[in-house]
């Protein structure tokens, strides 16, 4: 009996994008793998307090792709003052940096409430500083290890939420 042809490995990947859009497109991200679309329903926080994310270890982040399939990740982040600030280490290396330095609308799970906003990058340094200074507070550990006498680059963003007229 004749055996059906194999697919190639980028047929198979195809195949798998395609499946998992038509399941909705939905898988979160778990540890380092990474997601498509968040799972669960939006909130909104009153009047944009995000108080509610201070102790909040883990947070899931969905961002834009070019080619229109949403990507997310699992990242850290730091309370200051009334804003939230999402940290990236090594940033030129992550896709979901480039992804929001293209479009920056974002969803954001925190805790149990999917959240849609804006990022935008933090420019000044030395607030920069202080906002390392707050990450190493909440985590314990810096978020600019040394290793072999080099630090890594780190960026931070702010989440704007979205706020939506009643």
């Amino acid at each position: 009996m004749p055996r059906p042809p194999e697919l190639a490995p980028a047929g198979s990947a195809v195949l798998l994008v395609a499946v998992l859009l038509l399941a909705g497109g939905c898988l979160d991200p778990a540890g380092r793998r990474p997601g498509f679309r968040l799972t669960g329903e939006e909130a909104q926080p009153a009047g944009g307090d995000l108080r509610f994310a201070r102790d909040v270890e883990l947070f899931a982040l969905e961002t834009r792709t070019w080619y229109r399939i949403p990507h997310s990740v699992t990242v850290t982040g730091v309370l200051h003052g009334d804003s939230l600030y999402i940290p990236s280490r090594s940033p030129r290396t992550k896709r979901w940096v480039a992804h929001v330095l293209r479009d920056p609308r974002v969803r954001l799970r925190v805790g149990d409430r999917i959240l849609r906003g804006r990022l935008v990058r933090v420019e000044d340094p030395h607030f920069a500083r202080q906002l390392e200074a707050a990450f190493a507070r909440k985590y314990g550990r810096p978020i600019r290890p040394v290793q072999g006498g080099l630090a890594p680059e780190v960026w931070f963003f702010r989440f704007a939420p979205e706020l939506r007229r009643p």
